[in-house]
């Protein structure tokens, strides 16, 4: 009973304990200390606070990375969603206020 229970343990710690390995897709250091909220659509991947706080920067599968937009002066984003219409809608924790973004 004792060897059946521990050999059962051992294929459910197999099963909920993969070995996944996380490894950088980005350089170091692309985004700011206050990177929050990704979100990933159509094959990109949106992130707040890219190179500096304001901004938000899109990453590529290949791990490229790019200025997607700039924020009103002032605002820093630190959720992205998007609506029905396909807008982005950022949470502006620095304004207080929720942005939108036309996304054509």
């Amino acid at each position: 009973m004792k060897v059946t229970l521990f050999v059962l343990l051992i294929c459910i710690s197999d099963v909920f304990c993969q070995n996944h390995i996380a490894s950088d897709l980005t350089a170091e250091n692309l985004f700011s200390e206050n990177i929050e909220g990704p979100y990933y659509k159509n094959g990109i991947l949106y992130v707040v606070n890219y190179k500096t706080n304001g901004t938000i920067g899109a990453v590529k599968h290949d791990g490229t990375t790019e200025f997607f937009v700039t924020l009103p002066e002032g605002s820093i984003a630190n959720a992205i969603q998007f609506d029905k219409k396909g807008h982005m809608l950022l949470a502006d924790f620095k304004g207080h206020n929720i942005l939108k973004v036309d996304m054509k």
